[in-house]
Protein backbone atom coordinates (compact mmCIF):
# COMPACT_ATOMS: atom_id res chain seq x y z
CA UNK A 1 0.00 0.00 0.00
CA UNK A 2 1.36 3.38 -0.96
CA UNK A 3 2.13 5.71 1.90
CA UNK A 4 1.93 9.49 1.89
CA UNK A 5 4.49 12.00 3.10
CA UNK A 6 3.63 15.69 3.46
CA UNK A 7 6.35 18.32 3.75
CA UNK A 8 6.20 22.08 4.08
CA UNK A 9 8.72 23.96 1.96
CA UNK A 10 9.48 27.46 0.65
CA UNK A 11 10.71 28.96 -2.61
CA UNK A 12 12.95 26.63 -4.61
CA UNK A 13 16.59 26.98 -3.68
CA UNK A 14 16.28 29.29 -0.67
CA UNK A 15 18.77 27.00 1.06
CA UNK A 16 21.32 28.36 -1.42
CA UNK A 17 21.34 31.57 0.63
CA UNK A 18 22.16 29.98 3.96
CA UNK A 19 25.24 32.18 4.18
CA UNK A 20 23.04 35.26 4.00
CA UNK A 21 21.08 34.31 7.11
CA UNK A 22 24.22 33.23 8.91
CA UNK A 23 25.82 36.65 8.63
CA UNK A 24 23.47 38.14 11.25
CA UNK A 25 25.96 37.17 13.93
CA UNK A 26 29.64 36.52 14.40
CA UNK A 27 29.82 32.86 13.54
CA UNK A 28 32.09 30.31 15.18
CA UNK A 29 34.99 28.78 13.30
CA UNK A 30 32.88 25.67 12.71
CA UNK A 31 29.97 27.72 11.41
CA UNK A 32 32.25 29.78 9.19
CA UNK A 33 33.76 26.59 7.78
CA UNK A 34 30.29 25.26 6.99
CA UNK A 35 29.35 28.48 5.20
CA UNK A 36 32.58 28.41 3.21
CA UNK A 37 31.90 24.80 2.23
CA UNK A 38 28.39 25.71 1.08
CA UNK A 39 29.69 28.62 -0.93
CA UNK A 40 32.36 26.46 -2.55
CA UNK A 41 29.63 24.03 -3.57
CA UNK A 42 27.68 26.89 -5.13
CA UNK A 43 30.74 28.18 -6.95
CA UNK A 44 31.43 24.71 -8.30
CA UNK A 45 27.86 24.64 -9.61
CA UNK A 46 28.43 28.02 -11.29
CA UNK A 47 31.64 26.71 -12.87
CA UNK A 48 29.78 23.66 -14.16
CA UNK A 49 27.24 26.00 -15.76
CA UNK A 50 29.96 28.22 -17.26
CA UNK A 51 29.03 31.16 -14.99
CA UNK A 52 32.05 31.36 -12.67
CA UNK A 53 33.69 34.23 -14.57
CA UNK A 54 30.41 36.17 -14.25
CA UNK A 55 30.67 35.81 -10.47
CA UNK A 56 34.28 37.03 -10.45
CA UNK A 57 33.36 40.11 -12.47
CA UNK A 58 30.29 40.81 -10.33
CA UNK A 59 32.48 41.00 -7.22
CA UNK A 60 33.94 44.23 -8.53
CA UNK A 61 30.71 45.59 -9.99
CA UNK A 62 28.78 46.49 -6.84
CA UNK A 63 28.12 45.77 -3.20
CA UNK A 64 25.30 45.42 -0.73
CA UNK A 65 24.72 48.62 1.23
CA UNK A 66 23.72 48.80 4.89
CA UNK A 67 20.73 51.15 5.00
CA UNK A 68 19.36 52.74 8.15
CA UNK A 69 21.62 50.61 10.28
CA UNK A 70 20.35 47.30 8.92
CA UNK A 71 19.87 45.19 5.82
CA UNK A 72 17.79 42.13 5.09
CA UNK A 73 18.84 38.52 5.39
CA UNK A 74 18.63 38.61 9.19
CA UNK A 75 21.04 41.55 9.59
CA UNK A 76 18.79 43.59 11.86
CA UNK A 77 19.44 45.62 14.96
CA UNK A 78 23.09 46.58 15.37
CA UNK A 79 24.87 47.88 12.31
CA UNK A 80 26.53 45.01 10.40
CA UNK A 81 30.29 44.71 10.61
CA UNK A 82 32.47 45.18 7.50
CA UNK A 83 33.13 41.44 7.57
CA UNK A 84 29.42 40.69 7.50
CA UNK A 85 28.80 43.14 4.68
CA UNK A 86 31.64 41.66 2.63
CA UNK A 87 30.25 38.15 3.12
CA UNK A 88 26.77 39.34 2.14
CA UNK A 89 28.12 41.06 -0.98
CA UNK A 90 29.97 37.88 -2.00
CA UNK A 91 26.82 35.83 -1.44
CA UNK A 92 24.74 38.25 -3.50
CA UNK A 93 27.29 38.13 -6.32
CA UNK A 94 26.86 34.35 -6.35
CA UNK A 95 23.08 34.77 -6.45
CA UNK A 96 23.23 37.24 -9.34
CA UNK A 97 25.57 35.01 -11.33
CA UNK A 98 23.30 32.02 -10.64
CA UNK A 99 20.33 33.96 -12.01
CA UNK A 100 22.21 34.83 -15.20
CA UNK A 101 23.17 38.44 -14.47
CA UNK A 102 26.54 39.94 -15.39
CA UNK A 103 28.66 42.93 -14.36
CA UNK A 104 27.44 44.68 -17.51
CA UNK A 105 23.84 44.21 -16.35
CA UNK A 106 24.71 45.85 -13.02
CA UNK A 107 26.16 48.88 -14.84
CA UNK A 108 23.24 49.18 -17.26
CA UNK A 109 20.64 49.04 -14.52
CA UNK A 110 22.64 51.40 -12.33
CA UNK A 111 22.37 54.05 -15.05
CA UNK A 112 18.60 53.82 -14.62
CA UNK A 113 18.84 54.07 -10.84
CA UNK A 114 18.25 50.35 -10.27
CA UNK A 115 20.61 48.60 -7.84
CA UNK A 116 20.72 44.91 -8.75
CA UNK A 117 22.77 44.05 -5.65
CA UNK A 118 20.13 45.62 -3.42
CA UNK A 119 17.21 43.91 -5.17
CA UNK A 120 18.92 40.50 -5.32
CA UNK A 121 19.86 40.66 -1.65
CA UNK A 122 16.30 41.55 -0.65
CA UNK A 123 14.91 38.92 -3.03
CA UNK A 124 16.64 36.12 -1.16
CA UNK A 125 15.83 37.74 2.17
CA UNK A 126 12.13 37.60 1.22
CA UNK A 127 11.30 41.30 0.90
CA UNK A 128 10.80 42.12 -2.78
CA UNK A 129 7.73 43.30 -4.68
CA UNK A 130 6.08 41.42 -7.54
CA UNK A 131 7.78 43.76 -10.03
CA UNK A 132 11.18 43.09 -8.46
CA UNK A 133 10.54 39.34 -8.61
CA UNK A 134 9.79 39.74 -12.31
CA UNK A 135 13.16 41.47 -12.62
CA UNK A 136 14.90 38.54 -10.95
CA UNK A 137 13.09 36.10 -13.28
CA UNK A 138 14.31 35.33 -16.79
CA UNK A 139 10.91 34.29 -18.14
CA UNK A 140 7.44 35.82 -17.78
CA UNK A 141 4.69 34.28 -19.90
CA UNK A 142 0.96 33.89 -20.28
CA UNK A 143 0.39 30.15 -20.68
CA UNK A 144 -2.29 27.47 -20.53
CA UNK A 145 -1.88 24.66 -18.02
CA UNK A 146 -1.77 21.00 -19.05
CA UNK A 147 -2.06 17.83 -16.98
CA UNK A 148 0.69 17.22 -14.42
CA UNK A 149 3.18 14.60 -15.59
CA UNK A 150 4.66 12.07 -13.16
CA UNK A 151 5.24 8.37 -12.79
CA UNK A 152 8.75 8.17 -14.22
CA UNK A 153 12.24 8.45 -12.81
CA UNK A 154 13.70 11.92 -13.40
CA UNK A 155 17.34 12.95 -13.63
CA UNK A 156 16.91 16.38 -11.99
CA UNK A 157 15.71 15.34 -8.54
CA UNK A 158 12.10 16.47 -9.00
CA UNK A 159 9.22 13.99 -8.98
CA UNK A 160 6.79 15.54 -11.47
CA UNK A 161 6.23 18.52 -13.75
CA UNK A 162 3.34 20.75 -14.86
CA UNK A 163 3.36 21.49 -18.63
CA UNK A 164 2.20 24.81 -20.09
CA UNK A 165 1.59 26.00 -23.63
CA UNK A 166 2.77 29.59 -24.11
CA UNK A 167 0.10 32.03 -25.32
CA UNK A 168 2.19 35.20 -25.05
CA UNK A 169 5.66 36.10 -23.81
CA UNK A 170 6.21 39.20 -21.67
CA UNK A 171 9.87 38.49 -20.97
CA UNK A 172 12.37 35.97 -22.29
CA UNK A 173 12.73 34.01 -25.51
CA UNK A 174 9.60 31.85 -25.37
CA UNK A 175 7.16 32.17 -28.29
CA UNK A 176 3.45 31.34 -28.65
CA UNK A 177 3.03 27.58 -28.93
CA UNK A 178 6.25 26.78 -27.04
CA UNK A 179 6.09 24.38 -24.12
CA UNK A 180 7.25 25.45 -20.65
CA UNK A 181 7.52 22.97 -17.81
CA UNK A 182 7.25 23.84 -14.11
CA UNK A 183 9.00 21.17 -11.98
CA UNK A 184 7.38 19.88 -8.80
CA UNK A 185 8.90 18.32 -5.72
CA UNK A 186 5.64 16.45 -5.11
CA UNK A 187 5.01 13.05 -6.64
CA UNK A 188 5.64 9.35 -6.31
CA UNK A 189 8.93 8.22 -4.81
CA UNK A 190 10.76 5.12 -6.11
CA UNK A 191 9.72 3.25 -2.95
CA UNK A 192 6.02 3.83 -3.72
CA UNK A 193 5.39 6.52 -1.14
CA UNK A 194 3.83 9.77 -2.28
CA UNK A 195 5.54 13.03 -1.34
CA UNK A 196 3.41 16.17 -1.05
CA UNK A 197 5.29 19.46 -0.75
CA UNK A 198 3.03 22.33 0.26
CA UNK A 199 5.01 24.96 -1.66
CA UNK A 200 4.17 23.28 -4.98
CA UNK A 201 1.55 25.31 -6.83
CA UNK A 202 -1.58 23.47 -7.92
CA UNK A 203 -2.62 24.43 -11.44
CA UNK A 204 -6.00 23.72 -13.09
CA UNK A 205 -5.83 22.06 -16.49
CA UNK A 206 -7.06 24.33 -19.28
CA UNK A 207 -6.81 27.59 -17.34
CA UNK A 208 -4.48 30.45 -18.29
CA UNK A 209 -1.83 31.73 -15.92
CA UNK A 210 0.66 34.55 -15.72
CA UNK A 211 3.88 32.75 -14.78
CA UNK A 212 6.98 34.43 -13.36
CA UNK A 213 9.73 31.84 -13.84
CA UNK A 214 13.47 31.23 -13.70
CA UNK A 215 15.18 28.63 -15.85
CA UNK A 216 18.49 29.82 -14.42
CA UNK A 217 17.41 28.99 -10.89
CA UNK A 218 16.25 25.53 -12.01
CA UNK A 219 19.67 24.88 -13.55
CA UNK A 220 21.46 26.15 -10.44
CA UNK A 221 19.29 24.02 -8.15
CA UNK A 222 20.02 20.92 -10.22
CA UNK A 223 23.75 21.66 -10.35
CA UNK A 224 23.84 22.23 -6.58
CA UNK A 225 22.20 18.85 -6.03
CA UNK A 226 24.66 17.26 -8.47
CA UNK A 227 21.80 16.07 -10.64
CA UNK A 228 21.23 16.42 -14.39
CA UNK A 229 18.82 18.77 -16.11
CA UNK A 230 15.91 17.28 -18.02
CA UNK A 231 15.20 18.02 -21.68
CA UNK A 232 12.82 20.86 -22.52
CA UNK A 233 12.39 24.38 -21.19
CA UNK A 234 12.04 23.85 -17.44
CA UNK A 235 11.82 26.79 -15.04
CA UNK A 236 10.93 27.14 -11.37
CA UNK A 237 8.13 29.56 -10.41
CA UNK A 238 8.50 32.72 -8.38
CA UNK A 239 4.90 33.85 -8.86
CA UNK A 240 1.82 32.45 -10.61
CA UNK A 241 -1.53 34.16 -11.16
CA UNK A 242 -4.65 32.71 -12.70
CA UNK A 243 -5.90 34.95 -15.53
CA UNK A 244 -9.64 35.60 -15.44
CA UNK A 245 -11.74 36.19 -18.62
CA UNK A 246 -11.40 40.00 -18.36
CA UNK A 247 -7.58 39.71 -18.08
CA UNK A 248 -7.62 40.50 -14.36
CA UNK A 249 -5.46 38.37 -12.11
CA UNK A 250 -6.60 36.19 -9.25
CA UNK A 251 -4.18 36.34 -6.33
CA UNK A 252 -1.76 33.48 -6.64
CA UNK A 253 -1.24 30.71 -4.08
CA UNK A 254 2.23 32.10 -3.43
CA UNK A 255 1.82 35.59 -2.04
CA UNK A 256 3.89 38.58 -3.10
CA UNK A 257 6.57 39.10 -0.48
CA UNK A 258 6.25 42.87 -0.28
CA UNK A 259 3.77 45.34 -1.70
CA UNK A 260 0.64 44.45 -3.66
CA UNK A 261 0.03 41.89 -6.37
CA UNK A 262 -0.68 43.20 -9.88
CA UNK A 263 -4.41 43.35 -10.56
CA UNK A 264 -4.31 42.66 -14.31
CA UNK A 265 -2.07 41.42 -17.10
CA UNK A 266 -1.66 45.00 -18.32
CA UNK A 267 -0.58 46.18 -14.87
CA UNK A 268 1.97 43.37 -14.60
CA UNK A 269 3.35 44.25 -18.05
CA UNK A 270 3.65 47.92 -17.07
CA UNK A 271 5.43 47.03 -13.84
CA UNK A 272 7.82 44.83 -15.80
CA UNK A 273 8.67 47.70 -18.17
CA UNK A 274 9.86 49.79 -15.22
CA UNK A 275 12.71 47.32 -14.84
CA UNK A 276 13.63 47.12 -18.51
CA UNK A 277 16.23 49.84 -19.22
CA UNK A 278 16.09 50.93 -22.83
CA UNK A 279 15.14 48.11 -25.17
CA UNK A 280 16.92 45.46 -23.12
CA UNK A 281 14.74 42.83 -21.45
CA UNK A 282 15.66 42.81 -17.77
CA UNK A 283 17.02 39.64 -16.29
CA UNK A 284 19.66 37.06 -17.10
CA UNK A 285 19.35 35.06 -20.29
CA UNK A 286 18.20 31.48 -19.56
Amino acid sequence: MRGSVILASILFGCSFSAATAATNQRVSDGGRTQIQTQQQSRLQALAKRGRYSNYQQLLGAGQVQAKHGAVGGGLKGARPTPEQMQALTQQTAVDLAALGFTAKDVAVFQQSGIDLFDIAQRFFAGSTTAAEQMLMADTVVIATAGKTMDGRARLDGFLSTSPFTVVKSLKGARAPGDMVYVPRKSGANPDGTVLTVTSDIEFTVGKKYLLVLSKNWYEQWVAEKRKQTEAGFIAVPYLAYEILPNDTLRDGPRATRSGEDPRSVAEAANELKKFSPGKRSAGGAP
